[in-house]
């Protein structure tokens, strides 16, 4: 066991929908209810590799009898002092059935992302008011460990060492910070696995209907290929016509492809996760990848034309 700390939230679940007071600013009602709180030990950042980004981080000494103090979040400080320093400002969550106390900000760490309940692939960096537990104890908190190796024995140990301490506590389930993760991407998971598999066989079924209908063309138009060649086309010049012909109305569909996906990318934009509806990146890949597959398609009835032997073409006329 490397390190060992208490919190209210586990990731990935964090997030609220608390009013921020600041002292001396005016108590508007009307603004965003999106702060969340967490009571935490001070070798929470520790544990979860949170960075310092200014101000300091809490001590051992900060209880009930000490000063009330919070850390914020990077998004709380970009949000509620932009372009200002809120070290020392107070701060409080509005709460409508209990006075809470006013907090003074002794420092600023990184955000941490976490699950949003209507968007579930858009992992959010929410503000956040930390407390030290001591301070505000909670009637119930996670404990979090980090160790070098995830084997059953270890997490046995965790067990009897909580247990240990105060047997009418209730250790409910442990399981890794992965697993956690894992458990509200399930189903999105699966939800892109589907979606992709469809969409592969939407490809396949292009492509296949693609050379069909190139194939047809071809065998219906043997004898006009046929006296082309005889009058003295190349081969080449028949694939490139086949190929030509054919081309032109992928690359238009491609093109209308693209315009309804842009045009359609912000009803579907909630799931995807890092990526853009309108990416051109992505774009650029999906093109190239339809584009060579409708070149596949298109070359065996291409070549076929190519290859017609003008002789038994005229005498099949």
């Amino acid at each position: 066991m490397e390190d060992a700390a208490l919190a209210s939230k586990l990731p990935p679940y964090g997030g609220g929908n608390q009013e921020l007071e600041i002292e001396g600013q005016p108590n508007d009602r009307s603004r965003l209810h999106n702060v969340g709180g967490d009571a935490i030990s001070p070798g929470y950042f520790r544990v979860m590799k949170v960075p310092l980004l200014l101000g300091r981080l809490f001590s051992e000494h900060e209880g009930t009898v000490s000063q009330p103090v919070a850390i914020i979040n990077d998004a709380l400080a970009r949000t509620y002092f932009p372009g200002k320093n809120p070290l020392g400002s107070r701060v409080r969550l509005f709460d409508s059935k209990q006075r809470m106390p006013w907090l003074t900000v002794v420092g600023v760490v990184g955000n941490q992302r976490h699950t949003s309940l209507l968007h579930e692939m858009a992992w959010e960096s929410s503000p956040v008011v930390m407390r030290p537990l001591a301070q505000e104890p909670r009637p119930s908190f996670s404990v979090l460990v980090r160790i070098r190796d995830s084997q059953p024995s270890v997490a046995a140990a965790v067990r009897r060492t909580l247990e240990g301490l105060d047997p009418a506590v209730p250790v409910a389930e442990m399981d890794t910070v992965r697993r956690l993760i894992a458990k509200p991407l399930a189903y999105p998971r699966f939800r892109a696995a589907l979606l992709s598999a469809f969409a592969l066989c939407a490809l396949l079924l292009a492509a296949v209907g693609l050379n069909g209908v190139l194939a047809q063309s071809v065998a219906q138009r043997t004898q006009e290929f046929g006296v082309r060649i005889a009058v003295g086309a190349r081969s080449l010049d028949v694939a490139k016509l086949v190929a030509v012909e054919s081309g032109v109305p992928v690359l238009g569909g491609l093109v209308a492809g693209i315009g309804a996906s842009l045009l359609l990318g912000k009803l579907f934009g909630s799931l995807l996760y890092e990526v853009q509806p309108s990416d051109p990146t992505n774009l650029f890949a999906t093109a190239m990848i339809m584009l060579a597959t409708a070149a596949v398609a298109i070359a065996v009835p291409a070549r076929r034309a190519a290859t017609i032997d003008p002789m038994i073409a005229l005498r099949n006329d």
